[in-house]
């Protein structure tokens, strides 16, 4: 699960080096290939990173989330279950992380980018996808910098892109044409919003920049014309950062949230001039940093770094346009990084502690999904080591709350406090005083500068216990040093790693990560050797090694997979760990690794053993099931026929022919939906399957085969519409009862 997530604390600094990092422009426009991969992933149903970005659709049917752990979740607010899952093609690293999505007016499309394409465009590249079959469908490419914000424009014929550097541009959403640009911006330009009140052949829209400036454009014969500008931060109003903005329904106000300020301000949309503040009392923290006018125009929400008075942080909603009576929103125990409107009045949010959730117009939360992780914030006292590295405790929850302890040997997990025997990271000894490492960028060895990236914080630290090294965990790696302050070894983390530690023997490193996972690295060089995943029930449970062999409880089996890229124009697969298990399925191996410490050495002994050949993670796009994709009907359909006929897309990326299709209703295999083949399709073959179903809601699914496994089901969910069957007439009681036979409604 190669995914970052830093945030420990919510201050607006923070939230702007988690997201946007250190950005450094692309040196050569060369073209690359995009490798295969294929790349694990932790797959939880919900997002395993920090949220980034919400957008809904304007009938409110559909929420979109973006995420830095490279994913698009499509929510369907109607049942507040995950519809769907897009992947942009991706690669170990920042490639693939995503800043921004947008859901057309409509719900049919949804654009997604971030650091997207650069590690093969030569640029970056925003994507659009079928929201209902999760295919790719077009690539934007040639932007200068990675993507901030995107917005669709009211009719859904213009997608708005503002970019980290180079500025706004505006496409025509057919073909991706570039209507208009302007690249005259001196910071990130987040976010850009049309304005909804404009007709749809004639849009305005504003950006909000960290340059210190608020913009309002015209849309007109494909030209983007600047209308008006304004500084605030030499004004009266605001920051010297406006960060969020949003039009009022009407299009006649705009709301300025910043980057560095506790302050919402609402400005004229017709000339920028300022109107009023909304009143800020009673909140702490740094900034609000995203704001949102509600779709009826009844209420202001504003988010960020900003906490009520519980001391958590909370979505401010003034009601009367910012005017009237105020209420704090509880939503996150991290920052809120964006806010979208949703119809019917309400607000979604997305937060850096990885939730994504749905406030009602009266306040009531909705909606709510976060990762099933342990949190190990702040757990470092928690986070204890056995003498060989083979045991450990952590905690599910912050601060060190419900601990537990896990054996890889034994491979059991037990609730309660550590054994004894376990040891906490050592911090400071007599000629190694490790200072300022606790959230800072900038750690010390006795007195001298320990030189980490410049755009991280350090997060925690382990004095090895010959007392001539020390492990550092960072928002984005974990490094060596020795006691002399030279760098021995330097990896790239998963994500932030809140606690470190080193095993007495010398041999391990172990560093607990904000994405729930914990990593065990060799000490004397840093290779990574095993990771482990403890589900947040408590009971469920992966480890694996870093090129697939796993082993896990009962049920986490799903819980794993690779993702596999298909090409820059193609949305990636994923396929669970399940589809592979004869392969990768190898607690023999994970036995072996603490003991030898090296996984090319741990496969050879458990293969000697078991007269057993690995499979490689490379031959394992030989052995890709097929991939199933349903076009029509789509969920949430209407059902009034005993018979349904599924189109469908069949693709067989491995190149090994399908050679059986079974469709199934509610999970039973239907009578009618079975047929033999002897299909190789690698860019994908339509055709038809139809089945019998119940005069009922009901759920249809496709399933392909091939020698070596079975796809993953393509699922429709359909709703009963039909005249159901009338019922047979009940008879009288008695002999002589003259009620008349009940029938059915029809």
């Amino acid at each position: 699960m190669e995914i970052s997530s830093t945030f420990r604390a919510g201050a607006a600094a923070v939230v702007s080096i988690a997201l946007f990092g250190s950005f450094t422009a692309i040196a050569s426009p060369a073209q690359r290939n995009v490798s295969r991969g294929p790349i694990l992933r932790i797959e939880a149903g919900a997002h395993m990173a920090a949220v980034t970005s919400v957008a809904a659709d304007a009938a409110g049917r559909y929420l979109a989330s973006a995420s830095l752990d490279k994913t698009v979740r499509v929510w369907d607010l109607r049942t507040g279950t995950l519809s769907q899952t897009l992947r942009p093609p991706s690669i170990y690293g920042d490639e693939g992380k995503l800043f921004a999505v947008a859901i057309s007016p409509d719900g049919a499309d949804i654009a997604c980018g971030g650091r997207t394409g650069a590690s093969w465009n030569g640029s970056y590249s925003l994507y659009v996808f079928d929201r209902a079959t999760g295919a790719m469908l077009r690539r934007v490419a040639g932007l200068p910098s990675p993507i901030a914000s995107l917005a669709y424009s009211p009719g859904g014929v213009y997608l708005a892109a503002g970019c980290v550097t180079g500025g706004l541009r505006v496409y025509r959403t057919a073909d991706g044409k570039l209507m208009g640009e302007d690249e005259k911006y001196a910071g990130r330009c987040r976010p850009v919003v049309f304005d909804p009140s404009a007709p749809p052949k004639h849009p305005q829209l504003a950006s909000a920049s960290v340059d210190g400036y608020v913009r309002v454009y015209a849309l007109r014969a494909d030209r983007l014309a600047l209308q008006h500008k304004r500084y605030t931060g030499k004004q009266a109003i605001g920051g010297r950062q406006p960060y969020g903005i949003s039009y009022s329904p009407d299009g006649t106000k705009l709301a300025v949230g910043y980057g560095d300020a506790l302050r919402v301000d609402i400005l004229s949309s017709r000339d920028l001039a300022p109107l009023y503040s909304a009143s800020t009392a009673g909140l702490t923290g740094d900034c609000t940093s995203s704001v949102a006018w509600s779709s009826t125009g009844g209420a202001l929400y504003a988010g960020g770094a900003s906490k009520s008075a519980s001391k958590r942080y909370a979505i401010r909603c003034w009601r009367g346009d910012g005017r009237g009576k105020l209420s704090d929103l509880i939503a996150s125990d991290g920052a809120i990084l964006d806010l979208a409107p949703v119809s019917g009045g309400g607000v979604a949010f997305a937060s850096c502690d990885l939730r994504v959730g749905l406030f009602a117009a009266d306040g009531a939360l909705k909606m709510l999904k976060t990762a099933a992780i342990a949190d190990f914030r702040d757990g470092g006292a928690g986070f204890a080591l056995s003498a060989d590295g083979g045991e450990l405790s952590f905690a599910y929850k912050d601060g060190g709350a419900s601990p537990a302890s896990f054996s890889i040997r034994q491979r059991g997990l037990s609730a309660g406090p550590p054994s004894a025997s376990l040891t906490p990271a050592v911090t400071k000894v007599d000629g190694v005083d490790i200072e300022n490492w606790f959230s800072s960028p900038h750690p010390a060895l006795n007195g001298k500068p320990i030189k980490i990236a410049g755009y991280e914080n350090c997060q925690s630290v382990a004095i090895a216990p010959d007392r001539k090294s020390f492990v550092l965990g960072s928002d984005w790696s974990v490094y060596c040093f020795r006691v002399d302050g030279a760098k021995a070894w330097q990896v790239p983390a998963s994500s932030a790693a809140w606690s470190v530690n080193v095993s007495l023997d010398g041999r391990l490193a172990t560093a607990a990560m904000a994405d729930g996972t914990i990593r065990w690295y060799r000490l004397s060089d840093g290779h990574e050797l095993l990771a482990f995943y403890p589900h947040a029930d408590g009971k469920r449970w992966l480890l694996w090694t870093p090129t697939g062999y796993y082993d896990c409880s009962p049920g986490a089996e799903s819980l794993l997979g690779w993702q596999v890229n298909n090409g820059r124009d193609r949305a990636a697969d994923f396929f669970p760990a399940s589809c592979f298990r004869e392969q990768f399925y190898r607690p023999d191996i994970i036995s072996e690794i603490l003991d030898l410490i090296d996984e090319k050495a741990a496969v050879a002994a458990a293969n000697a053993e078991a007269g057993k050949r690995s499979v490689a993670a490379t031959d394992l796009l030989s052995r890709l099931p097929p991939v199933v994709t349903i076009l029509s009907p789509k969920s949430g359909d209407a059902l009034s026929d005993g018979k349904v006929t599924l189109r469908y897309l069949l693709r067989t990326p491995s190149g090994e022919p399908a050679t059986m299709m079974r469709a199934l209703v509610d999970g039973r295999p239907a009578a009618s939906g079975a047929m033999a083949m002897h299909v190789v399709s690698y860019g994908g073959r339509q055709g038809t399957l139809t089945v019998d179903v119940p005069r009922q809601d009901c759920s249809l699914s496709i399933i392909a085969e091939n020698r070596f496994t079975a796809s993953q089901p393509a699922i429709v969910h359909l709703h009963w519409q039909g005249k159901l069957p009338a019922q047979p007439s009940i008879a009288p009681s008695t002999p002589n009862a003259t009620v008349p036979p009940v029938v059915a409604a029809q």
